[in-house]
């Protein structure tokens, strides 16, 4: 069984320019492998810590965040506190993925981080465009 052990791997991280300096970035999540990143059992008792997407950077304001949907995952549920820091409680299934995104204003470089007890953790930088 410990070749389906959980194992998070990122996407690219979508860059798109709303207007100024501000943008929308989506990245998803995903666990190639048989094992939930999170027992439902540790969900539902509240042992351990949920998984978490954060995004930061120097240069960078969060205004909103949250969690995609619909066909073309552009649908977004956004959270009420803390939208830089979205935590995943189930964690991501087996075989499954979870996908974020988040309204921003900035420049520069920006990390966006998965973390996970049981996954681990993935981190992919990219630059905001200033064209």
């Amino acid at each position: 069984h410990t070749d389906q052990m959980p194992q998070v791997e990122m996407g690219d991280i979508e860059v798109e320019r709303i207007s100024g300096n501000t943008y929308k970035v989506t990245v998803a999540a995903r666990n190639p492998k048989a094992i939930p990143t999170r027992a439902d059992a540790a969900r539902r008792n509240r042992i351990g810590t949920a998984d978490f997407f954060t995004i930061a950077g120097d240069n960078l304001t969060v205004q909103a965040g949250g969690f995609t949907s619909g066909l073309l995952q552009d649908e977004i549920s956004t959270v009420e506190r803390r939208p830089e820091k979205l935590a995943i409680d189930s964690g991501i299934a087996g075989m499954g993925s979870v996908s974020v995104a988040w309204i921003v204003t900035g420049r520069g470089k920006i990390t966006v981080t998965y973390e996970s007890t049981k996954g681990g953790t993935v981190s992919r930088t990219v630059d905001l465009r200033q064209d």
